[in-house]
């Protein structure tokens, strides 16, 4: 029963990580790449030990052109050094909601990484399962 549990775990990382994947590769395939200047840098900052403020990351405000119209939009992934306030990043938004973007270097990261996670969880998965029936 113990490698049963075992092998759902694998199974759902697995499950998870393929969902990433496929909303990044969506958002590759289907999104507008552009160029985005970043025009602010905010603290991502979370309660400590002793109630003491801690910088966990870097949140980018970034500007960039949708159709005439220009968008500014916050990242929605912390970074632990902060990017130079005016410098430039190519993005990817969605054409549905352009506010929604990730940086185009990322997703391509994103997809290696999360691919290897899914790879490790479904190994997880079908080792378990063989030492269930066992």
């Amino acid at each position: 029963m113990k490698y049963i549990l075992i092998a759902l775990v694998g199974l759902v990382i697995m499950v998870g990580a393929l969902a990433f994947i496929i909303r990044n590769i969506m958002l590759k395939k289907n999104g507008v790449q552009t160029e985005a200047e970043v025009i602010a840098v905010s603290e991502d900052t979370r309660k400590g030990r002793g109630g003491m403020r801690t910088v966990s990351g870097y949140i980018h405000t970034l500007r960039y052109e949708v159709k005439g119209k220009m968008i500014e939009a916050k990242d929605r992934t912390g970074y632990v050094q902060p990017f130079s306030k005016g410098s430039e990043h190519t993005i990817i938004y969605s054409r549905k909601n352009p506010e929604i973007f990730d940086y185009a270097d990322q997703i391509d990261r994103n997809i290696r990484l999360f691919g290897g996670l899914a790879a490790v969880g479904a190994v997880f998965a079908v080792r378990f399962l063989i030492l269930a029936v066992k």
